[in-house]
């Protein structure tokens, strides 16, 4: 499996250069039965990120109750970040608009309880992003996955992640820029650590 670039934080710019207007306008087929593909394109991306142990500490599905009622497919923490943030994954840019709307009346917030099984060992109320992932992308990955039997976190491509990562710092720096920061310099010093690795091999 490919390594994921570790430059890929240090470019406000070219995350800014996402437009979801841009999905919006490709017209595509829904496979026929959205709302299970909606679920499935979720529990892909999810394990794909599970699998990525570069930035990431933890994943933790969200509950019913945090998916229905707080907007949070799952949470996510990363490496020498206590506290986590929701992820909300669509790849439907119409719900991908309601909920942020939704989102926004409640200041981009979610609850997190911890439960005996919690991966993550934390609660409290933590930021929300919306993410809106390239459906025919999915769509791709969903049909490897069905008719291969392949792996998520081995089609899964490392410019989906990155592109991930850049919807990830453009939500928090509208939800929570103080948080943003802190995020941008975690990347930034694994990125660093990475390199040293690298080097230290060759």
């Amino acid at each position: 499996m490919k390594n994921m670039d570790p430059k890929f934080p240090f470019n406000p710019s070219a995350a800014n250069s996402f437009s979801p207007k841009k999905m919006e306008n490709k017209k595509e087929k829904y496979p026929r039965y959205e709302e299970k593909f909606g679920h499935l394109a979720e529990k892909i991306i999810r394990s794909a990120l599970a699998n990525r142990r570069y930035a990431i500490e933890k994943v933790e599905k969200g509950t019913d109750y945090e998916d229905y009622h707080e907007k949070v497919d799952f949470w996510l923490q990363l490496k020498n970040l206590t506290e986590p943030f929701g992820i909300q994954f669509t790849t439907n840019p119409k719900k991908y608009q309601e909920k942020k709307d939704f989102l926004r009346k409640r200041n981009f917030l979610a609850h997190k309880k911890k439960k005996p099984d919690s991966e993550i060992d934390w609660e409290g109320n933590a930021n929300v992003v919306v993410i809106l992932g390239n459906h025919a992308k999915m769509l791709e990955y969903w049909k490897k996955i069905e008719l291969e039997g392949a792996k998520p976190e081995d089609i899964v491509s490392d410019a989906f992640i990155v592109d991930f990562f850049k919807q990830v710092l453009i939500e928090m720096g509208k939800a929570n820029p103080s948080k943003r920061i802190i995020i941008m310099e975690l990347f930034k010093n694994l990125a660093k650590d990475l390199l040293k690795s690298k080097r230290a091999e060759n």
